[in-house]
């Protein structure tokens, strides 16, 4: 067997763990930013068929 094979399991060294940390604080950054924007469209996309509804509804009172 090889002496990897050998060795008990260890965590990396602490400046590799910190990068690994890093690395999934940014991950989880992006999906929530992702969310935000993603939540902000549809906030727009949901004032804008709002207000074409009440211009919809302005048109057909003062043609009717």
């Amino acid at each position: 067997m090889r002496a990897a094979a050998m060795r008990p399991f260890s965590l990396p060294p602490p400046r590799a763990q910190a990068r690994c940390g890093l690395r999934r604080l940014r991950r989880a950054a992006r999906g929530i930013a992702a969310v935000t924007v993603d939540s902000a469209v549809e906030r727009i996309n949901q004032c804008c068929a709002l207000l074409l509804a009440l211009a919809t509804v302005l048109l057909v009172r003062r043609i009717g």
